[in-house]
């Protein structure tokens, strides 16, 4: 009894593999193995291993699909692709020397080529080409956009036609839509930025707040973090520039360096927390650590120094000084 039962369970599991005339096929020039794999293949050199897999592959060559429905409306021009995981460009049909490895990745791309999608729903809407993106929903809401390197859960999800970005980190760059070569590097840097283009973010949360500011470059943790609109900035250390938001053209240089300015422009600020209160003061230089720290809003100040100027709050003063003194050696 016990063999008769044995036979019958092998039976069915040949069956399954069997159920139609592809269900486990190989030459010299193709592999199928999985119920409809492979079900309209003409083409040589492919391997399809998983229900439908390739189903409905025609004349392409050189393939391998791994997975339900992996390559599934692949037909004549898609040619050396690798997709591997369930329903993996599912779509795609004439896209040529793609890798698409995950759950659902590159599902929608068609007749896009070059492309290296990894990660469950990687690529998912994307139909750009030349794209490279690793990491759970990266690059998730892609549509045209092409050249893009994101590295990192959920980096650059919102992405729909900017190109030529390069994001690495969680959700870094994850608002941006059609914002055009970008660095973004750290966590949640370059969180909200939507269109701007031309931006350096480095660092966690750098450039956390910028959403059409263009030509930024922010280095360090919160650098630039609350900037939204500004243009032409540069910062450089923990927190350089941290609050700013519509101040353009400015330099700050080091930890804290110019931390409270807002909409100052045309700054330039080097030390440890230089010019660290100033909020709309335009048209200064500060040089070394807390020089023109309780500064406002002066405008046209040239502080030298260790704590030159550190108490000074009107405008166009000049100090050469190593401490706070209110008599420097040149006023």
């Amino acid at each position: 009894m016990k063999t008769k039962i044995m036979i019958c369970t092998l039976a069915l599991v040949f069956s399954a593999f069997t159920g139609s005339a592809w269900g486990a096929t190989e030459t010299a020039s193709y592999t199928y193995f999985g119920l409809n794999a492979g079900a309209s293949n003409t083409g040589l050199y492919n391997t399809f291993i998983g229900h439908q897999a390739g189903y409905s592959n025609t004349a392409g060559l050189g393939n391998v699909f791994i997975g339900e429905d992996a390559g599934y409306s692949n037909v004549l021009g898609g040619n050396y692709n690798e997709f591997i995981g369930y329903q993996a460009g599912y779509s795609n049909t004439d896209g040529l020397s793609n890798i698409f490895i995950g759950y659902a990745a590159g599902y929608f791309n068609t007749n896009s080529d070059y492309n290296i999608y990894i990660g469950s729903h990687t690529g998912y809407y994307s139909t750009g080409d030349e794209n490279t993106m690793v990491g759970v929903y990266a690059g998730y809401q892609n549509t045209t956009g092409s050249y893009n390197n994101f590295f990192g859960r959920n980096a650059g999800r919102n992405n729909t036609t900017g190109h030529n970005n390069n994001f690495s980190g969680y959700k870094t760059g994850w608002s941006n839509t059609a914002g055009s070569y970008n660095t973004f590097v750290g966590n949640q840097a370059g969180y909200n930025n939507t269109t701007a283009s031309g931006n350096n973010f480095n660092g966690y949360n750098a450039g956390f707040s910028n959403t059409t500011g263009a030509s930024n470059t922010f280095s360090g943790y919160g650098a630039g973090y609350a900037n939204t609109t500004a243009s032409y900035n540069t910062f450089n250390g923990y927190q350089a520039g941290y609050s700013n938001t519509v101040g353009e053209r400015n330099t700050f240089e080091g930890t804290s360096a110019g931390w409270a300015n807002t909409a100052g422009n045309y700054n330039t600020f080097f030390g440890y927390a230089t010019g660290y209160k100033t909020t709309t003061g335009s048209n200064n230089l500060y040089l070394g650590n807390f020089a023109g720290y309780e500064n406002l809003t002066g405008i046209g100040n040239v502080f030298l120094g260790y704590n030159a100027g550190r108490n000074e709050t009107g405008s166009g003063k000049l100090y050469i000084a190593n401490s706070s003194t209110a008599t420097p050696l040149i006023y």
